[in-house]
């Protein structure tokens, strides 16, 4: 039988390949209105649709007023934790960073550090505080060698890390981000550091390559401080992850902040299973026909092949040959003696 044939035929038996899904990401966002309730911490969130998991989410504020607490992966959910200190309401946007495809695993630590499980590598990170502070909430929210998230500063009380399997590959983009301080302003004359206050502001924003998923980012300080509650967005917007700062503070040194941005390759081949069991459905059914209508017509070519090459010999002959001989019988031999 010749190879093209076989392989034909194997083709037509053998069961249709199921190819993982590639995994696939959708940001959402919503917009949460602040109440002016000075003092009072007050939770928003953004859901992803059902099917989807949760790996990165943040906030864009809108108002100079409006503390962040909290940012942090729950569920299917992003939530962020915020204070208005204003005496009138103020609205932030919220982003959800929503898997599918792919089920994470979210950890959780109180010691500033967590780490994803053997075998996982981390995909996004977040953390709570303890509520308000003077200093400031948080200073510094990071992926750590791809394999966990760290968070620090004044407050922090818990770190999470997002974790996923199944990836091809997770890399860290990072960029450096430095924000001068601007004029002081000073609450008496002559000028002293300890009363004024310098302002200083600046963005950063960051993206994968072709075929990756962005799915959380964060920042690191170098040198200098950010400013107490001065991170104004650290956002997914669209392809893009931002990180800005606006607010004032008394430190006039120069701000160095290294903001990272996490990126995803997944794989699309399924993991190994078990054997699959036999399934009489009808492509099972109609690849058993395929194949004996091309057994059979297999056949015929064979014995039309063998005729063409071997021409018919002309068939045997048997003669048959009939001989005879003539006797003379003698009557007067057996004539009856007197």
């Amino acid at each position: 039988m010749k190879p093209a044939l076989v392989m034909l035929i194997m083709a037509a038996m053998a069961p249709p390949a199921q190819v993982a899904p590639a995994a696939q990401i959708q940001v959402r966002t919503t917009v949460f209105e602040a109440g002016a309730l000075p003092g009072a911490t007050q939770p928003a969130k953004v859901d992803c649709q059902p099917g989807e998991f949760a790996v990165g989410g943040g906030y864009t504020l809108r108002g100079p007023e409006l503390r962040v607490t909290a940012s942090y992966p729950a569920g299917p959910a992003w939530v962020v934790e915020i204070v208005n200190a204003a005496k009138t309401p103020a609205a932030l946007s919220l982003s959800v960073v929503c898997l599918s495809g792919a089920q994470p695993t979210t950890v959780s630590s109180t010691t500033g550090r967590v780490t994803c499980p053997s075998g996982a590598l981390v995909a996004g990170g977040g953390y709570q505080t303890r509520g308000l502070t003077a200093a400031g909430s948080m200073t510094n929210s990071y992926p750590s060698l791809n394999e966990g998230w760290v968070a620090d500063g004044p407050a922090v009380a818990k770190v999470f890390a997002v974790c996923v399997r199944g990836t091809e590959t997770v890399r860290t983009v990072t960029a450096t981000m430095r924000a001068l301080a601007g004029s002081p302003t000073c609450a008496q004359e002559p000028v002293t550091s300890a009363l004024c206050f310098w302002p200083r502001s600046g963005s950063q924003q960051l993206s994968c390559a072709s075929g990756e998923l962005l799915t959380m980012g964060g920042q690191r300080t170098v040198s200098g401080t950010i400013p107490p509650y001065g991170v104004s967005a650290a956002d997914t917007t669209g392809p893009m992850w931002t990180f800005a700062i606006s607010g004032s503070g008394r430190d006039a040194e120069p701000l160095t902040v290294e903001v990272s941005a996490v990126c995803l390759r997944y794989a699309t081949e399924p993991p190994p299973g078990p054997p699959r069991k036999v399934d009489l459905s009808w492509p099972v059914v109609g690849g058993a026909a395929l194949l004996l209508l091309l057994l059979l017509a297999a056949l015929f070519a064979t014995v039309r092949h063998l005729r063409r090459r071997s021409p018919s010999a002309a068939a045997p002959q048997l003669d048959i040959v009939l001989t005879g001989q003539r006797t003379t019988l003698r009557h007067d031999a057996f004539r009856e003696v007197q």
